[in-house]
């Protein structure tokens, strides 16, 4: 369950970090690779982000975070990447709200 806990907040400190993403998603860092699809793929796929708001009570995720993470998912499953290159993903205003809401996950994110 940490795991669990742990994985999906470090996902969410990738969407929070612009520089990161544009670092590793348009392949300024030879040690790490990500991309737009990845990191969607990490936190829908294998993470079950729908999964763990969900089932945040059960987890003891205090109610404020929790009221964060479903306007975070919200934004993302809003979002629609078409076919934008990850470079014209980062410069999108709308991504930007979803970076700044990432943020606001993380400012509420004490466990």
């Amino acid at each position: 369950m940490d795991k669990w806990i742990e994985n999906t907040y470090r996902d969410i400190l990738e969407l929070s970090d612009l520089n990161k993403q544009k670092k590793n998603w348009l392949g300024n860092d030879p040690n790490y690779v990500s991309s737009y699809v990845e990191i969607m793929c990490k936190l829908f796929d294998d993470n079950n982000f729908d999964i763990f708001i969900d089932e945040s009570e059960k987890l003891g995720l205090p109610y404020k975070l929790v009221n964060e993470l479903k306007k975070l998912r919200e934004l993302l499953n809003l979002y629609e990447e078409g076919d934008k290159t990850d470079k014209e993903i980062i410069e999108d205003p709308l991504w930007i709200l979803i970076v700044i809401q990432a943020k606001i996950v993380l400012d509420n994110w004490m466990l």
